[in-house]
């Protein structure tokens, strides 16, 4: 992995979201690695879970919890964050997971610096629902979830966030950043960008 490379760290709650297909992250082209927790009584496995994880490889880890507790198994995935967050660097952490529990350790790491979303399934992680969008309201949708992590302080470096981001002209990220701009997210002064407090 490059400097520039981004390592996308899948965490997946699997006692809270069982139903997961990892068919959609086999043939997404970027670094990966995923670590599905399980709880002491999760013995029973789908074949079609089995199925893809055997396409990943060495990219998917198990970690079975050992006894029990309650919410045992997000302090597991809080200390892996924390592990993971000293060991690498230019790290994503996705934690796969319904629980709103998480939302305040990841509003913790989003003050660390440390780029962290939690989506209900995989289908949400945003690289993948990149594939899916067409119009400019889509791709500012996407990019507003992308600003809660990152906030770019230039009109211009948001600009080249967006085409970068989209693989886009910079007339179509313009056209983004109205629509961005006009929900309210933030407003330009000149040059600066200035976000709204609640972002």
């Amino acid at each position: 992995m490059t400097a520039t490379t981004k390592m996308n760290i899948v965490l997946i709650d699997y006692e809270n979201v069982s139903n997961v297909n990892l068919d959609a992250l086999v043939s997404l082209d970027i670094e990966k690695k995923i670590f599905i927790f399980t709880g002491q009584d999760q013995t029973k496995i789908p074949i079609s879970l089995v199925q893809s994880i055997q396409k990943l490889g060495s990219q998917v880890e198990w970690i079975e919890m050992q006894g029990k507790g309650h919410n045992a198994l997000d302090f597991h995935i809080a200390y892996y964050i924390g592990k993971l967050s000293k060991e690498m660097s230019n790290i994503f952490f996705h934690i796969i997971s319904k629980d709103t529990g998480f939302d305040p350790l990841i509003a913790t790491l989003k003050k660390e610096k440390i780029l962290c979303l939690r989506e209900a399934s995989i289908e949400d992680i945003p690289l993948l629902k990149k594939k899916e969008i067409k119009t400019p309201q889509q791709m500012a949708d996407l990019f507003a979830e992308r600003l809660k992590q990152n906030h770019p302080k230039k009109k211009k470096t948001l600009i080249n966030s967006i085409i970068s981001f989209f693989h886009i002209t910079e007339e179509e990220s313009i056209d983004i950043v109205k629509i961005l701009q006009k929900s309210g997210l933030f407003s330009l002064n000149e040059e600066k960008v200035e976000y709204n407090s609640t972002l």
